[in-house]
């Protein structure tokens, strides 16, 4: 989702209440719309959650923390997959290939890709390259 707005504007904007939105246009009204939503609800979460324990607190805070990281490398992984697959050089292609995979290996054995969704993301790769390899 691009950002249309600092994450500090947003809260200010919560915190004194009124939107005026008549400066957006609809796109930036949606994203403000649902940054707003994101906001109030990890406010929300944050002040509500069930935990009574310090153990369960300090759990949410490892889960929220670590689901960050996946989404990070999650999201990383899909960049290099795309600038692989735009890639016309073989030489280039071909140093960057091992590694596109070490991520997707990484994160299948970490759990965030299945290991049959992996397979099949190398092996798209792999043919994208000996395409490449035929053309050149």
């Amino acid at each position: 989702m691009a950002k249309f707005f600092s994450k500090n504007f947003l809260q200010k904007i919560v915190l004194f209440g009124k939107i005026d939105l008549t400066f957006a246009r609809p796109k930036q009204k949606r994203h403000l719309k649902a940054e707003l939503f994101r906001i109030y609800n990890d406010k929300f979460y944050k002040l509500h959650n069930m935990a009574h324990h310090k153990s369960a607190l300090k759990r949410i805070r490892q889960n929220e923390k670590r689901r960050l990281q996946n989404r990070y490398y999650k999201k990383s992984a899909r960049t290099a997959i795309k600038k692989l697959r735009d890639l016309k050089d073989l030489a280039e292609a071909q140093t960057f290939l091992p590694k596109v995979v070490s991520m997707i290996d990484r994160l299948a054995k970490r759990g965030n890709f299945h290991k049959n969704k992996a397979a099949n993301l190398k092996s798209g790769l792999m043919k994208h390259i000996n395409t490449l390899r035929a053309t050149a």
